[in-house]
C-alpha cells in the first residue's frame, strides 16, 4: 500500500525534514520524493489551513513542500501517528487508502514514482 506524506512549510523552515524523512525510511520504502511550491488557488480551504499559516495564505507566500510516497503495510495507520506526534501544521498525511491514490495521482506523475521491488540493489556495487 502505498500513501503520501506532505511536510509543510513550517517543518521545513524549522528544519524538520531530515528528522520526519528518517521517520519514514526507518519503517517504510520511499517510492517517491520531490519539493512542490503549492499552488493555494488549487488548494480546498481545509488542505490549505493544514499547509500553510494564514500569515502565509494572507500573503500568497508559497514556499516548497516535500512531497513523500511511502509504500508498505499500514501506511495509513503511521501517517495518522505521525500526525498526532508533529502535528497538522507540520505533515499532511493521506487520511485513507482512496484519498492516498488520489493525492499521489494528483501530486506525482506515473513516471515519478519507483517500484521498489524493480530497484536493482547491485548499481552501485
Amino acid at each position: 500500500m502505498k500513501s503520501l506524506i506532505i511536510v509543510a512549510p513550517k517543518a521545513i523552515n524549522k528544519k524538520m525534514l531530515w528528522e520526519i524523512t528518517k521517520k519514514l525510511e526507518e519503517n517504510f520504502v520511499i517510492v517517491g520524493y520531490k519539493f512542490e511550491k503549492l499552488d493555494i488557488n488549487n488548494l480546498t480551504k481545509k488542505q490549505a489551513g493544514n499547509l500553510l499559516t494564514q500569515e502565509e495564505i494572507k500573503k500568497g507566500l508559497l514556499v516548497p513542500c516535500a512531497m513523500i510516497i511511502i509504500e508498505g503495510e499500514k501506511t495509513i495507520d503511521f501517517g495518522k501517528v505521525l500526525k498526532s506526534e508533529l502535528g497538522s501544521e507540520i505533515v499532511h498525511v493521506s487520511e485513507n487508502e482512496e484519498v492516498a491514490r488520489y493525492e499521489i495521482e494528483r501530486f506525482f506523475k506515473k513516471e515519478e514514482i519507483f517500484e521498489h521491488d524493480k530497484i536493482n540493489e547491485n548499481v552501485f556495487d
